[in-house]
């Protein structure tokens, strides 16, 4: 039986992470659960999973979770999720907490010495220096959620670290694809909300539409596989069946496909690289007639010239971040349009000169509040 617990257990990852724990309850057992401040969907889920451990950082909700669950270890505030983690005796730590937010309670199950079913992106863009460090150091292993970062992992199956010749990431181009860049300026939020394939939490959802998504994608990718810019490449791939390729020094192609469905990257990444039996349904192919491909213009996704230009440059790497983060929020609170948050996103990183050291994690808190504080005050 694996023990785990799941950070961001209310939004779009960790209600699909529980879905699959709800087929294979032999297998996994939830012991800890932590959210924001969906008090009433986490109590559904207490319900159900019956965890000994609960963090809600809304105080208000914290104090009615004492009142209504007594028994269970409850925590809240700055530090509270660190502490359960802490106190939580478990096998793995699923971590989809959305932004920055991740970053610390990454930090603190490595320092633990818990495996990480990572979906906090956000965590080695700000910080990938230190985690795979640390990672390292403490003999943990990290598995990506991410469907097309699990992809890959699923692919370097097929050969050896040594024989990696480049990493094809796909992106499904968001609901904009098809638009100009001109274009973009008119696109309101209902639009941007709305992905093709997938059904994912708002800020990411946005990053889709921008694009950043893969951006901060590329850089995780860096960190997971210890890959050079010149190793990967993203691919247009509307259909979203292919999630991404290995190319072998051979150049051989390795592809992994499925129907865009979380479950199946979930499910492989809680059983760290093992597979449950038809965790999801199967291709048709009588519904996909065609598969198509397209190299990406980064005049036309902006967010990838960004990145690449920033990949070697951690301090910017964190302040782009920082910045995406900041400016989505501001769009969906109606406060700058959809364009303006690449826009904002490149003059975060040009108002700012890359520091040539690896920052230490104070350091890093530091520059990210100071990143959103600027962002904020327009």
């Amino acid at each position: 039986m694996k023990k785990i617990t799941i950070l961001g257990s209310t939004g779009s990852i960790g209600v699909q992470t529980l879905e699959v724990v709800r087929r294979h309850r032999k297998e996994i057992q939830v012991v800890g659960l932590a959210c924001g401040k969906q008090l009433d969907k986490l109590i559904e889920q207490i319900n159900e999973f019956s965890p000994t451990r609960v963090f809600i950082k809304d105080e208000e909700s914290f104090a009615k979770l004492r009142k209504l669950f007594p028994k269970i270890k409850a925590f809240t505030g700055e530090n509270g999720i660190s502490e359960m983690i802490r106190e939580a005796n478990v096998d793995l730590i699923v971590n989809a907490l959305v932004g920055f937010a991740g970053v610390i309670p990454t930090i603190t199950a490595i320092e633990e010495k818990t495996n990480i079913a990572l979906a906090n992106k956000e965590s080695l863009v700000a910080c990938g220096h230190i985690i795979m460090k640390k990672a390292e150091d403490n003999k943990v292993r990290i598995f990506p959620i991410d469907s097309e970062h699990n992809a890959m992992w699923q692919c370097l199956h097929s050969g050896r670290k040594s024989e990696l010749k480049k990493i094809l990431i796909t992106c499904s181009g968001g609901p904009f694809s098809s638009l100009s860049l001109e274009e973009t300026k008119k696109v309101t939020k209902r639009q941007a909300l709305k992905h093709p394939n997938w059904t994912m939490g708002s800020k990411v959802t946005i990053d889709s539409a921008t694009v950043t998504n893969k951006a901060l994608e590329i850089i995780e990718a860096k960190w997971l596989f210890n890959i050079s810019k010149d190793q990967i490449i993203p691919i247009l791939h509307k259909e979203s069946i292919i999630h991404s390729m290995i190319e072998f020094n051979d150049n051989s192609i390795i592809a992994q496909m499925s129907n865009p469905n979380m479950s199946l990257p979930i499910s492989y990444a809680l059983m760290e690289g093992n597979r449950f039996a038809n965790e999801t349904s199967s291709i048709n192919f009588n519904d996909v007639s065609q598969l198509n491909f397209e190299y990406m213009n980064q005049k036309r996704w902006e967010p990838l010239q960004i990145v690449f230009d920033i990949f070697d440059n951690p301090s910017l790497c964190a302040v782009f971040n920082s910045a995406n983060e900041a400016n989505v929020n501001l769009f969906l609170n109606d406060k700058i349009s959809f364009y303006d948050i690449t826009e904002r996103n490149k003059k975060a990183v040009e108002r700012h000169k890359n520091i040539p050291r690896q920052l230490e994690i104070n350091e890093i808190i530091r520059l990210h509040n100071s990143v959103i504080q600027h962002e904020e005050s327009i």
